[in-house]
């Protein structure tokens, strides 16, 4: 990011309350994303997201996307299932999420559909192959 992104950012982030009295949705850093697809898969949901060409992405990131859910937004991490490659051909970032019972993502995923809007920010994350460095792989947690 350069110094002008930068201030720009943070000029957003400062007028941000603001800009919420005309755009009440209106978020900074945040990009308004509709679903592509939503679909019922082995205990959970996939589902894609159509998102602007300045979104990128290396393979083992993960995003914080926001759900308005019973007018509310309802934040979670994920980590990116599909490729960079999938992005640049067909302009869709892919997601899985597990189902809980009567969870909130769990019951507005059920319901949702095509052009149902989600708020995400840029990836971040470090956990990425880097084939020029030695790598030993040891994992742990919610997201492997």
């Amino acid at each position: 990011m350069n110094n002008f992104e930068r201030l720009w950012r943070t000029g957003l982030r400062v007028c941000e309350p603001l800009i919420q009295l005309v755009r009440p949705t209106f978020m900074a850093d945040w990009y308004q994303a509709p679903m592509q697809t939503v679909e019922a898969i082995a205990g959970g949901f996939e589902f894609g997201l159509a998102v602007s060409k300045r979104f990128r992405f290396r393979a083992g990131q993960h995003v914080a996307l926001q759900f308005l859910v019973n007018g509310r937004f309802v934040e979670r991490m994920l980590t990116i299932c599909s490729s960079p490659q999938e992005l640049a051909s067909f302009g869709i970032v892919r997601f899985a999420m597990r189902q809980k019972p009567n969870g909130v993502l769990s019951t507005f995923l059920q319901n949702a559909t095509a052009g149902s809007m989600v708020w995400l920010r840029q990836a971040q994350g470090y956990f990425q192959y880097q084939p020029q460095r030695p790598a030993f792989f040891l994992a742990a947690g919610s997201g492997i």
